[in-house]
């Protein structure tokens, strides 16, 4: 009998083993799939790089220095004497904007070509008194669209009054007691127009009456986009960068 019940129990195991191997699966259990592929990661977008300056620097007023040259003008209620000090450079090229025994405006005017419809652009001119302590650029676009003025305290070194459509302003020091003050606007032409103002006593005015002797130093005006670069003088034509 023993022997018996071991081979029934022998028999079931046997039989056990053979219908769990050979029994389909159900309907739950399935392979897992398979890990669904990974996007390739790329790198994350970098801003460009603003463009270099080349090495003939970018000035799109001419000449920069030479401020009786048939390019500038009119003068209104003012003179130029060229050669009138030494220059930030070293150089004894610096012109002297003397105001007239009149009523009015004192100042230098002129005009840039080459811009770029609705980019910001600034414009700079070194300057030092001579006696007068104050200086206004003064900007529009061909279509007069835009315009802004800033005026400039030299003996302060600091902006007096940004008016207008111009967005920035600064004074910064220059070698040999100058200092170079410089405007941004935007401009909505290809061509811009500026003047570099006297600025009267006792409160920096634009307009007042002339004593026909008093004036400030000017050398180095730059127009330039999204500046101020490094200066770059012009004499021929604008310096373009390469």
């Amino acid at each position: 009998m023993h022997r018996l019940v071991l081979g029934f129990s022998l028999l079931l195991n046997i039989w056990l083993v053979t219908y769990m191997l050979l029994a389909p699966h159900s309907e739950g259990a399935s392979n897992p799939a398979p890990p669904a592929a990974q996007p390739t990661p790329t790198a994350t977008p970098q801003p460009a790089p603003p463009p270099t300056q080349g090495a003939g620097g970018y000035n799109l007023i001419w000449p920069s220095e030479d401020f009786a040259h048939a390019n500038w003008g009119p003068l209104e209620n003012a003179s130029v004497e060229p050669n009138s000090d030494v220059a930030p450079d070293g150089t004894r090229t610096a012109t002297r904007l003397v105001e007239l025994a009149a009523s009015g405006r004192h100042r230098i005017e002129g005009k840039a070509g080459g811009l770029q419809p609705g980019a910001p652009y600034v414009l700079s001119l070194y300057v030092k008194p001579a006696p007068r302590t104050g200086v206004m650029l003064e900007m529009r676009d061909e279509q007069q669209h835009r315009y802004g003025t800033v005026r400039f305290d030299l003996e302060a070194q600091r902006i007096a009054l940004k008016s207008g459509d111009a967005t920035n302003a600064g004074i910064d020091a220059a070698p040999n007691g100058w200092v170079r003050c410089w405007a941004m606007m935007p401009y909505e032409a290809n061509n811009a127009y500026y003047s570099f103002a006297v600025l009267g006593p006792p409160d920096l005015a634009p307009a007042y009456a002339g004593d026909g002797k008093s004036g400030i130093l000017i050398w180095g005006a730059q127009l330039d986009p999204a500046g101020p670069l490094a200066y770059a003088a012009t004499t021929e034509g604008p310096a373009l960068p390469h």
